[in-house]
């Protein structure tokens, strides 16, 4: 049993039901489905309606505990989070839809955090460099992408083998761009095309596992896709598991992130959006699937349970006492308890390691 974890999955379900009266919400998880505890939430978004969508990790390496959460607000910026759910920094910068974070980008002048974001504003992939010194996000953007795309929705960032980054984004129509990045000597950052490819439908979330190279894509009404994250590996979308009624996702596939808990180990992780639950499956071999949780609310914690998850982010790893195992971040489509703007929860990761790995030391 991981040691941040109550009495592993049963304890997990009982913590999670500790909500006020006890019933599940509207849009709640199936009751057979193990519950995790949403231990901290953020503060709750001054604007109103369909405004939260997507979360990234920062890690402080000299701190872990000061390690902060990216959380877009598709109506207008980004917002900057530490591991209490505070807000550090807001940033005006467009209708931002997704995000993705790498380490060591090669500026011109230092390695430092990258932040890549899907705009709907312009419809490009807008780059952001993050001050880990300041903890803070640079205001003004380091580069802009044009994707080409009526509608752009998913942003996710690679590390290449030899060091490079690279980006994706997905559209509305299921369109899939993927440029290799580099700097300029003003420190600017363009792209040069590397791959495109269509899948057909709405497409969103999307993940790099850079250690395995492996790209993985949620089509919303299809299922999840796995794809060589080499760009000019010309092998077809495999499908790893398909949407209800042929396979094990209900109703829309969503946010899809890397669990890595070793080099091969971990999982993949997709927002089932329509059940309230996230699938998950080994990042190894065909992907075979390994289960299934949601996220409940915490009387002790004041916080209410997750539903209609759009995007999803995860940390393995010490990041100080409140989350010591990792933690695990999700976008929340209907705050209750009381009544609240949207926000994103975050929860102890070990709690969802005892979950698929039930007895592991």
């Amino acid at each position: 049993m991981h040691p941040s974890s109550p009495a592993g999955p049963a304890a997990a379900i009982l913590l999670g039901l500790m909500v006020a009266g006890c019933e599940p919400a509207a849009l709640g998880p199936p009751a057979d489905v193990p519950l995790v505890r949403a231990t901290v939430e953020t503060e709750p978004f001054p604007q109103e309606g369909d405004a939260a969508d997507d979360p990234a990790i920062w890690v402080d390496r000299a701190d872990p505990a000061r390690s902060l959460i990216l959380g877009t607000q598709k109506k207008g910026g980004l917002y900057l989070y530490d591991l209490s759910g505070e807000v550090r920094q807001f940033l005006p910068a467009g209708r931002l839809n997704n995000v993705d974070l790498r380490e060591d980008f090669a500026f011109p002048d230092a390695p430092a955090p990258l932040v890549a974001a899907s705009n709907r504003t312009d419809n490009t992939v807008t780059l952001f460099r993050f001050d880990a010194g300041e903890r803070l996000l640079r205001p003004d953007p380091v580069g802009r992408i044009e994707t080409g795309f009526e509608e752009v929705y998913g942003v996710c960032l690679y590390r290449d083998p030899a060091g490079g980054t690279q980006v994706l984004a997905t559209s509305k129509i299921g369109e899939l761009r993927h440029w290799r990045l580099e700097t300029r000597a003003d420190g600017t950052v363009a792209g040069t095309l590397a791959r495109e490819l269509t899948l057909g439908s709405i497409t969103e979330g999307c993940a790099f596992d850079d250690a395995l190279g492996r790209l993985y894509v949620a089509e919303e009404t299809v299922g999840l896709w796995r794809l060589p994250a080499d760009p000019a590996d010309p092998a077809p979308p495999e499908l790893v598991d398909a949407v209800a009624p042929r396979g094990r996702i209900p109703a829309d596939a969503e946010g899809v992130t890397i669990l890595a808990t070793g080099p091969e180990s971990g999982y993949v992780l997709v927002s089932a959006q329509g059940e309230s639950t996230y699938r998950a499956y080994r990042r190894t071999g065909e992907n075979a699937y390994a289960g299934v949780f949601a996220i409940g609310g915490s009387a002790d914690h004041g916080t209410d349970g997750v539903t209609h998850t759009d995007g999803i982010d995860v940390h393995a790893g010490p990041l100080g006492p409140a989350f010591p195992d990792g933690i695990f971040i999700a976008q929340d489509d209907e705050n209750t308890g009381p009544a609240e703007t949207q926000n994103f929860k975050f929860a102890p990761l070990g709690e969802i390691l005892d979950i698929l790995e039930p007895g592991a030391p």
